[in-house]
């Protein structure tokens, strides 16, 4: 297999300029998609502004992709334009996918697995931006669902997709001054270095996988397959375990009396 190369790693000295620049505060509650989406869309004028012809978000690609693809018209010619793993994490639903057309493209969605994608030369970087009020303390933000991340390590070990796809969060602490939010830090993390055993499932929160960005670990070394396998493992034990309580507290206790 020929090893695909992205020339850009991302990482917090690539992002220093914007250290102590700032957003206007916007209306409404500062939280959630209401202060994340303006940092998010920061950091995607950012990364266009250095390559037009490689920064996306997830639908400006895909109605690219269709576009310059006009000839593929049913759903299975279209999931064919992405490798399977790609094409799982990206791609819009099937009603979706068979409306579009050139005067009926996607538009933004706020649950997209990807905020922004780096695309060269087929491979990808899935950038997701998350925010952190560092006034206030909060709990570890919803990173992935877990269940959506085993079914893409599933697709990486079955169709050998893992030097296409690179994952990658983009944590801002910022910090109000006035009418502004100003960004103080930038962490960035790579998922498949995290140490798959430390990412906690929050069964409870829709499967969610939630940590702090610049608490999370990067000591992971080994090959993308092998960051897929232990995953799975760890999904699968954490699901056995789960399984087990629910049997305990919803069955067991109950079964006396029917």
């Amino acid at each position: 297999m020929v090893q695909i190369i992205v020339s850009i790693i991302f990482n917090e000295n690539f992002f220093k300029e914007l250290i102590n620049s700032n957003i206007n505060k916007p209306i409404g509650q500062l939280s959630g998609h209401n202060a994340g989406e303006p940092f998010c869309d920061k950091i995607y004028d950012f990364l266009k502004k250095q390559y037009p012809q490689k920064i996306y978000k997830q639908f400006e690609y895909l109605n690219s992709l269709y576009k310059k693809n006009l000839n593929a018209k049913t759903i299975e010619e279209k999931k064919k334009l992405l490798s399977p793993t790609i094409e799982f994490m990206i791609s819009r639903g099937t009603s979706t996918t068979q409306n579009w057309s050139v005067d009926n493209q996607f538009l933004d969605k706020q649950n997209d697995t990807a905020d922004i994608i780096y695309v060269e030369k087929n491979k990808f970087n899935i950038l997701d931006v998350k925010t952190t009020n560092i006034d206030k303390l909060a709990q570890p933000p919803n990173i992935i669902s877990s269940l959506k991340l085993a079914n893409i390590c599933k697709s990486l070990l079955i169709n050998e997709d893992d030097e296409k796809l690179e994952i990658n969060y983009i944590g801002i602490h910022w910090k109000q001054k006035k009418e502004t939010l100003n960004i103080v830090k930038i962490n960035v993390i790579d998922l498949f270095k995290i140490t798959p055993s430390n990412l906690y499932i929050n069964w409870a929160a829709a499967l969610q996988i939630q940590f702090h960005i610049s608490k999370i670990d990067q000591n992971f070394t080994s090959k993308k397959k092998d960051w897929a396998k232990e995953y799975l493992r760890n999904f699968v034990d954490s699901a056995k375990r789960r399984i087990i309580k629910q049997k305990k507290d919803y069955v067991d206790v109950f079964l006396p009396f029917i």
